[in-house]
């Protein structure tokens, strides 16, 4: 007999209706760990006395099956929530409990395949998640549709159709995946034969190992002005479009969350603004201004002027890079000779 004692909440997942797969599953284990899914599948009924069988023997297993057939029920009950055990009515035998979980709670009709495939093919990997996460997530909708699919009996059949299933699930895991994950899901989708989902999935969490925190795959050229004693000189870095300001620092307060023409309590010594979004130098009412500035009007207006680049500027097409960059190669000895700042450097007080 059964001496064994009933857990509280056997398993973590608590059923609540919509989640009927992973709890099944869950409950299965728990049920062959505990010598009970015999009991639970029926195989093991209750017991009927045999002839010429010792009345004393007799009870002996009775008892230790209304012991193992009390547990399945109490377990099922202490998993599930208060709405779902109040269906249970009358029921005393733990199979027809199951059963009937399984009955009212396995839906694989049309329409509800119909809602599951939508609900797959709107999903989107979100910025922060990572790809662990993100197919945990997709799999209980896979799961279902599996109970969805058809059966076959022969078994090299049922094989393939596994294989072409597992094809598809990947398929659609990559068509979901951000666009950072365009060079493995190209690698991967030009394959024959098409990896397996699990192969797949493994090649996706090395490449996000690789690349470290989520970034966008495009970069754009931005103009910024390089500083060096009295001289500025204009440059091309690649930025990139999803750089996360609020993790740079100030170079003003030198405290993080934002950019130095974003300080709210930065007064321009010049024109006396609070919060002027505008350097020292480029300041309207600064003296030295029109000597900063009196060298790089002389060229034409086609010379770029590397003292009015703003950090942040808009981005450029590539067609404009090539222009700007032969301009700067042709203008940058007559650059370099004319864009000096004042001697005392009373304009470059508050540049970063």
């Amino acid at each position: 007999m059964s001496t064994t004692g009933i857990t509280s909440r056997p398993i973590i997942t608590v059923f609540s209706g919509t989640n009927y797969v992973s709890w099944s599953r869950q409950m299965t284990s728990y049920f062959q760990s505990k010598k009970l899914w015999r009991v639970v599948t029926g195989s093991l009924s209750r017991p009927v006395i045999k002839e010429k069988e010792d009345k004393y023997a007799f009870d002996l297993r009775e008892e230790d099956w209304l012991c193992k057939n009390c547990e399945i029920i109490t377990v099922i009950c202490n998993s599930c929530t208060i709405e779902i055990t109040q269906q249970f009515g009358l029921y005393t035998i733990g199979k027809e409990i199951w059963d009937f979980l399984a009955k009212r709670y396995t839906t694989t009709d049309l329409a509800h395949q119909y809602q599951l495939l939508r609900t797959v093919l709107s999903k989107r990997q979100q910025p922060n998640q990572s790809i662990s996460a993100f197919v945990s997530e997709m799999q209980s909708y896979w799961d279902q549709l599996t109970l969805a699919a058809p059966t076959t009996k022969c078994h090299e059949d049922a094989i393939i159709a596994v294989n072409h299933q597992k094809h598809l699930q990947l398929m659609i895991l990559l068509m979901e995946l951000q666009d950072r994950f365009e060079l493995v899901r190209a690698s991967l989708l030009h394959r024959s034969p098409l990896p397996t989902l699990e192969a797949g999935i493994t090649e996706l969490i090395s490449e996000e190992t690789r690349i470290g925190a989520p970034t966008s795959p495009s970069d754009e050229v931005m103009v910024v002005s390089g500083y060096k004693g009295n001289k500025k000189s204009s440059v091309f870095t690649p930025r990139n479009n999803n750089t996360n300001r609020n993790s740079s620092e100030c170079n003003y307060c030198h405290l993080k969350g934002h950019q130095f023409l974003d300080f709210p309590h930065r007064i321009c010594k010049f024109c006396e603004k609070k919060n002027s979004k505008h350097y020292g130098s480029d300041c309207m009412q600064n003296p030295n201004r029109n000597k900063s500035f009196s060298g790089s009007t002389s060229h034409s207006d086609s010379s770029p002027n590397p003292s009015m680049v703003v950090p942040g500027a808009t981005s450029v097409t590539p067609d404009d890079v090539i222009s700007l960059m032969k301009q700067v190669m042709c203008g940058s000895s007559h650059s370099m000779a004319t864009s000096q700042g004042s001697k005392d450097e009373a304009d470059l007080w508050d540049r970063p």
